[in-house]
């Protein structure tokens, strides 16, 4: 430090040439660019010459010249999401028109006070199409989701007309879920609908079904709509069915032709 360095009564370093009230002495002249002019030199607060400054990392412009040359950015385009850890920062993202990118928005049907909410894909396109919307209504208080038709997605449907057999069929050959089956027999007696956890049709009387279903007959068509939860019987191996005319799992009589008619769908 050049000149003197004099401490206030709070302890507080000032340079040489200014009092500790703060005034310049009389007998210090300070003029910029002159010969006589006094350097004066930061300390901190031990008296310390501090000769760096700043410190953490600078911001810098943007990299391209336009639109936001010199400014900072607040935002960040990127065709992936960040991978960040717990506790780590991140820019707001941006799709690539500069809007902000969001996960969710709605829109209130003042009319039936319903909300209609759609998801947005990561570069920050709207999915608000009619087809994958969710519609959620609010009536006296309830929230109630109404699912809407799509032309994508739902259930693989497919129909089975009973041969002169036990119809040992396999529906999917991998993994999959049954999600609604159907059955009708137009037979006096009534037959027995065997569905399978298995990737290929079923050796009747030897594997074991995971469900049976009974199937009522009438020479005038009887039938069932046969009950599964909404979300469909997961089977981890594949979908299989057989058709008998008796209970038990060893039973392997064979229906007549054309009595029955099965109708599921899978995924």
């Amino acid at each position: 430090m050049a000149g003197r360095l004099t401490i206030d009564d709070d302890n507080h370093a000032v340079p040489g040439g200014v009092t500790t009230l703060g005034s310049i002495l009389s007998d210090t002249t300070l003029v910029v660019g002159s010969v006589n002019a006094k350097a004066i030199a930061i300390v901190d607060g031990s008296g310390n010459q501090i000769t760096s400054f700043g410190g953490g990392t600078q911001y810098a412009e943007l990299a391209t010249t336009s639109p936001a040359t010199g400014t900072l950015g607040l935002g960040r385009y990127s065709s992936t999401l960040p991978t960040l850890t717990n506790g780590q920062m991140n820019e707001a993202m941006l799709d690539a028109s500069s809007i902000l990118y969001m996960n969710m928005a709605y829109k209130l049907d003042a009319i039936n006070d319903a909300i209609q909410a759609w998801a947005f894909d990561y570069a920050g396109n709207p999915i608000h199409s009619t087809s994958n919307a969710l519609n959620v209504n609010v009536q006296n208080g309830s929230l109630a989701v109404q699912p809407t038709a799509a032309t994508t997605g739902g259930y693989t449907p497919g129909q089975l007309i009973s041969a002169a057999s036990t119809n040992a069929t396999s529906i999917k050959g991998s993994a999959g879920t049954l999600g609604y089956i159907t059955a009708s027999n137009i037979n006096t007696s009534p037959r027995y609908l065997k569905i399978y956890n298995k990737a290929s049709a079923p050796t009747v009387g030897t594997d074991t079904p995971v469900h049976t279903f009974l199937i009522p007959g009438n020479t005038s068509g009887a039938g069932t709509n046969i009950p599964l939860p909404p979300q469909g019987i997961a089977l981890g191996t594949g979908i299989a069915i057989a058709i008998t005319t008796g209970v038990a799992t060893s039973d392997t009589g064979a229906v007549a032709a054309n009595d029955i008619v099965i109708n599921y769908g899978y995924n």
